[in-house]
């Protein structure tokens, strides 16, 4: 949570200071948030990394007290927060992932969780470490004002899976969601 949340925070808070302080008018200042497609979709094992990522994605993206964020900058700091969430990584960090054992009572290997470890066990990520970085300098160059980014085919499927099902969620609910509505009269 002190890296992966407040860190992210505290970054953001301190680099949105800094342009809005130090550049001269017209000076565009990008701050490039480096994310995980793990914010976007949970996922069995990953439950508090998840969650940790959902909260820095959403502290960058919605409006917060102490976050900077799109919905909060004044447009004349030409600031432009950007999320950038690749797909999975051939990184250091997965390198240096490893997995504990599971409680005796969530042994059954028909346990999402369980699957997942079999499926992570020997996982070689598909995205190239270098390509991930050239995206993000490509970014930061850019004029295009982006909130978020998605890199990766792996990604952008996910977002879409997700989207889908929130759909079918949202479709699912609709008249119970209409029946709690306030009606206000005037």
């Amino acid at each position: 949570m002190d890296t992966n949340f407040w860190g992210t925070v505290v970054g953001t808070r301190e680099a949105s200071r800094f342009f809005r302080e130090g550049n001269p008018p017209g000076v565009v200042g990008r701050v490039i948030q480096v994310s995980s497609m793990r914010g976007v979709f949970d996922q069995p094992v990953y439950t508090f990394y998840c969650a940790t990522m959902f909260g820095s994605m959403h502290s960058q993206l919605s409006t917060a007290p102490l976050r900077a964020s799109r919905k909060e900058l004044d447009p004349s700091w030409n600031i432009k927060p950007t999320c950038f969430a690749p797909g999975h990584t051939a990184s250091a960090g997965h390198q240096k992932e490893y997995w504990t054992e599971p409680h005796p009572a969530y042994t059954d290997p028909a346990l999402p969780s369980n699957q997942m470890r079999g499926l992570f066990r020997h996982f070689v990520p598909p995205g190239d470490t270098c390509k991930v970085m050239q995206r993000c300098y490509d970014l930061a160059r850019s004029r295009t004002r982006r909130s978020t980014s998605r890199s990766g085919d792996d990604a952008l499927g996910l977002v879409k899976k997700e989207i889908e099902t929130m759909d079918k969620y949202a479709s699912l609910t609709r008249e119970w969601s209409k029946a709690i509505l306030a009606v206000v009269s005037s």
